[in-house]
């Protein structure tokens, strides 16, 4: 708890769980209730984008990485980048979202947001090797913990949101936007 770098490592996993688990819960409601024209099966579909998205991110992230570290000069660098990137840009692709009125161009931007969501996240992980030690597992189980609490608060947030705003989602999108801000400036006060 006297960490800062551990208690920034639990922040930016709860912002980055708290505006993922939206792609899980609520993004199906989300399409059928801003999307009336789509069909069932279009609206599946859709549904499946930001998963594939996220998990073509986090293999990429394996890709590259190394060669990012190589040319930043150092691991706890390339993690840094990677997390300030991909919250910040994940947030960036959620607020675009919200300007199209076309669903597929929508959907990819979200699904652009999961992408850069899981950029991020090989990195978190990474970092609790890091920063923990021979502690590794009772961090990366801590960090989990603090994901699973915002994965736990965000769809129950969404409903009170809609209620208080008559069925506006785009509050929504916004408040998951700034979360993932807020998860990205996390990063800049890690020190792996």
């Amino acid at each position: 708890f006297a960490s800062r770098s551990v208690l920034m490592l639990w922040l930016q996993y709860f912002c980055m769980a708290f505006s993922w688990y939206f792609y899980i819960t609520w993004f199906p409601t989300y399409l059928k209730e801003s999307f009336k024209d789509l069909s069932e099966l279009q609206r599946a579909l859709l549904a499946c984008v930001p998963l594939f998205f996220g998990g073509v991110g986090s293999l990429l992230t394996g890709l590259f990485s190394a060669a990012l570290d190589r040319k930043l000069g150092c691991i706890a660098r390339s993690r840094r980048w990677l997390g300030i990137t991909g919250m910040g840009m994940a947030g960036v692709m959620l607020i675009i979202s919200i300007q199209f009125t076309a669903p597929l161009a929508a959907v990819l931007s979200i699904g652009m947001a999961s992408f850069f969501n899981d950029l991020a996240m090989p990195g978190s992980w990474g970092a609790c090797m890091d920063i923990g030690g021979r502690h590794t597992g009772s961090l990366s189980g801590s960090m989990n913990m603090a994901g699973q609490i915002g994965g736990f608060l965000a769809p129950m947030m969404v409903p009170y949101v809609l209620a208080a705003t008559d069925n506006n989602w785009t509050i929504n999108i916004y408040i998951f936007a700034v979360v993932y801000f807020i998860g990205a400036a996390c990063w800049t006060l890690i020190d792996t």
